[in-house]
């Protein structure tokens, strides 16, 4: 249960004209909602009536070299998908509907154009279940509104599980195996056929505006990109299908447009990456459709301006983007940079663009904007937060739900990686430099028909700081040691994807990883969990007993993305041979000193508190773990060290690699009885 206390934080934390909309849209929207329900129950949600031709695609031709040399890799996948054996998110199940029930009770127009739809489908072929959550059982129901539905307070149910399945991110590799059986005919007609059969399955039983599959349109965009990207692959690569299957596929791109550009998630106080999937998913669906759709041109445009525009509000000067995470950041620049691609390609098509977007994206192409500087700040940073460039491992920092946009290349995309990397984003800078070593890069670079992006390389220096995210990384030798301490929380304030990790320490040493953050496992399903995960304890700073650095609003649901703001942190001095946090999240400060020496870092942590104080350092899960009698010794090469009378214990906990994952580790804790200790990693 919410107190009071925590709702007036809530509600002073946002800025009152803000508040003040908010409160008055509510009301509003609940009779605007009122009267489209009424309709959407007895009017037919899709958009069928409509004869559509002349379809358009992108150019992602892929020459077979690309695909040949993940050919087992891709077939085996393809063939899994064909038996309707998915995985992601930590599921990995048979997704087949023992059952199917085109009923939609609130809506009998949908059912007679759901029946059209499935009696196309070979009677052979069996349906796929889209509502379910393969993880706990539970099933939600394809006949509830999409404003109805409520998830948040389900014990143990996890709503992302069935709408990552409804991201469809999985078609392309149907078409790669098709691509390559052009010399085998049926296995070519076996992968093209499931591809167009999953596609109209899933339009068959999932009607606009009902269902799991509607109700958050930041899927809706990533669900229509994947559609849009699989098919101009398909097109591109001489693959065709009937026109009775694209003609409906056509009406679903128009309703997946429709739906997004009449529910955008936009908030002048905030929004994130949810509004940039709605962009660049609306630009691509857009994009595809004919020349004869009434609001075509008004979808394209605005999506283009406002990726322009959030380019600026959502990165920061130093980079970063502004949730405070790197695994949202991974996401939202992902988002971003194929948002930018395309509105790259829109002068290839279209001529007499609105004057200002066009001048902008002259600007960009010329070096001389902002939007230059802030994708250049981009690069830098994303190549930054890498802790291995062994594995392309990214460093975990914030909250990690696994997402993405689209896994073009067959290596990393099925089933889902076992690592959080960054391999992806910085292909995609490749093909803004008209770099073609991957499926990916090379397709942002058909996007930009000759049109460079240049990217600037810096040498390596023993310091870089992004003062924006509160990330401060050291370079010595063969090791590379990250500090983070930002001063205010991510997402304006609201701390919605923050962790309590202030003067965290991480670390890796010739190119491997040793200390890390635990990830997040998950997020509404289990909130004690999700609570762990993001608290002080859980990450390589000082902990004490009872309380956190800055402290979790009570309850379930929408509450278990907020944090208040109590620990005030900064830094007070920074150089190449020291740094110097604070925060006064206790109430009394915790400060933490770290000088650099040759092939060793020595900490000071100080701190006043009476109560209960430990400091943890989380290794990695392959880390090879020897206890010493003063410290712990890491792959035999690392050893992080206290005086002999300091008392310390080697436990277990539990990492998570990924989101619904989770793997054994070690981590060492340390009893800090005094004001102050000190503890030093040799390498």
């Amino acid at each position: 249960m919410q107190n009071f206390f925590d709702l007036f934080y809530q509600i002073k934390a946002i800025p009152f004209h803000i508040t003040f909309k908010k409160f008055f849209f509510k009301f509003y929207v609940k009779r605007e909602n009122a009267l489209l329900f009424k309709k959407d129950r007895n009017m037919c949600t899709y958009i069928h009536n409509k004869i559509l031709t002349n379809l358009k695609t992108f150019p992602f031709q892929i020459p077979i070299s690309y695909l040949e040399t993940h050919k087992a890799t891709i077939f085996n996948n393809a063939e899994e998908l064909c038996n309707h054996n998915f995985s992601y998110l930590g599921v990995s199940a048979n997704h087949s509907l023992l059952e199917l029930n085109v009923s939609h009770n609130y809506n009998n127009e949908n059912v007679l154009y759901s029946k059209s739809i499935a009696s196309t489908l070979p009677q052979t072929y069996t349906f796929l279940d889209w509502q379910k959550d393969f993880q706990s059982g539970y099933r939600f129901s394809e006949n509830t509104w999409f404003k109805k539905i409520r998830y948040e307070y389900i014990h143990g149910v996890d709503v992302k599980n069935p709408i990552e399945f409804g991201r469809l991110q999985h078609l392309h590799i149907l078409i790669y195996a098709c691509i390559l059986s052009k010399d085998d005919n049926n296995k070519h007609d076996k992968y093209k056929n499931e591809f167009q059969n999953q596609l109209l399955d899933f339009i068959s039983q999932n009607p606009p505006r009902f269902g799991i599959q509607w109700l958050v349109s930041m899927d809706v965009g990533i669900r229509l990109f994947n559609i849009v990207v699989a098919y101009s692959i398909a097109i591109s690569n001489e693959i065709s299908f009937n026109s009775t299957f694209e003609n409906i596929l056509l009406n679903s791109i128009l309703d997946h447009c429709k739906h997004i550009f009449t529910n955008l998630e936009w908030s002048s106080g905030m929004r994130g990456n949810h509004y940039l999937a709605n962009l660049t998913g609306l630009l691509s669906g857009a994009l595809l459709l004919p020349d004869s759709v009434e609001d075509k041109d008004i979808w394209i445009f605005f999506a283009s301006e406002q990726l322009l525009n959030e380019l600026l509000f959502q990165f920061q000067e130093d980079g970063s983007n502004f949730e405070d995470s790197t695994c949202y950041h991974r996401l939202s620049a992902e988002i971003q940079l194929y948002g930018i691609a395309l509105v790259l390609y829109l002068p290839t098509i279209r001529n007499n663009l609105p004057p200002k977007l066009q001048s902008q994206i002259d600007s960009l192409l010329n070096g001389k904007s902002l939007h230059s500087g802030r994708l250049q700040a981009m690069y830098g940073f994303s190549k930054a937060i890498i802790q291995s460039q062994k594995s392309f491992k990214l460093l975990q920092i914030g909250d990690d739900d696994s997402g993405r946009l689209c896994k073009l290349d067959p290596q990393f995309d099925f089933p889902a990686s076992p690592i959080v990397n960054a391999y992806h984003l910085l292909e995609i800078f490749e093909g803004f430099q008209l770099r073609t070593s991957s499926v990916t890069s090379l397709c942002i670079s058909n996007l930009l028909q000759q049109k460079e992006l240049q990217f600037k390389e810096t040498d390596i220096l023993k310091l870089e700081a992004f003062p924006n995210f509160g990330l401060y990384r050291y370079n010595r030798n063969n090791a590379t040691i990250f500090f983070r301490c930002n001063e205010s929380l991510g997402q304006l304030g609201k701390g919605g994807h923050t962790h309590n990790d202030l003067l965290s320490i991480l670390l890796s040493v010739n190119n491997e990883r040793i200390l890390v953050d635990p990830g997040t496992y998950t997020y509404t399903p289990y909130p004690e969990t999700r609570n762990l995960f993001r608290s002080t304890v859980s990450h390589n700073t000082l902990s004490i007993e009872g309380l956190e650095q800055n402290k979790f609003i009570k309850g379930a649901g929408h509450n278990l993305f907020w944090l208040r703001h109590t620990a005030n942190a900064k830094v007070l001095f920074y150089d190449e041979t020291m740094i110097v946090m604070e925060h006064s999240g206790y109430k009394v400060p915790h400060r933490r000193e770290v000088k650099f020496y040759e092939n060793q870092v020595i900490g000071v942590d100080y701190c006043k508190h009476l109560g209960i104080k430990h400091i943890y350092f989380h290794f990695a899960p392959e880390c090879l773990i020897e206890r010493l009698s003063n410290g712990i010794r890491v792959n035999s090469t690392v050893s992080i060290l206290v005086n002999t009378s300091t008392p310390f214990t080697l436990e277990e906990y539990d990492y998570s690699p990924k989101y619904g994952t989770l793997v054994s580790a070690k981590r060492m804790k340390i009893e800090m009885n005094s004001v102050e200790i000190q503890w030093r990693i040799e390498y």
